[in-house]
């Protein structure tokens, strides 16, 4: 979400174009689909206890 924010500040300021971030938000709303799936596939597996 911050990465977001930090793409529409940069594009207020004209350090970035329009186009550069609809396409990192894009790419970023990619990655976060992976990330999540990534979490749902892996919240079923059992870890071993910590031996401290």
């Amino acid at each position: 979400m911050e990465c977001a924010v930090c793409l529409d500040v940069m594009f207020k300021k004209k350090v970035i174009t329009d186009e550069t971030r609809v396409a990192c938000k894009i790419q970023l709303k990619e990655i976060v689909v992976m990330l999540i799936g990534l979490i749902k596939d892996n919240s079923d597996r059992v870890s071993e206890p910590d031996t401290e």
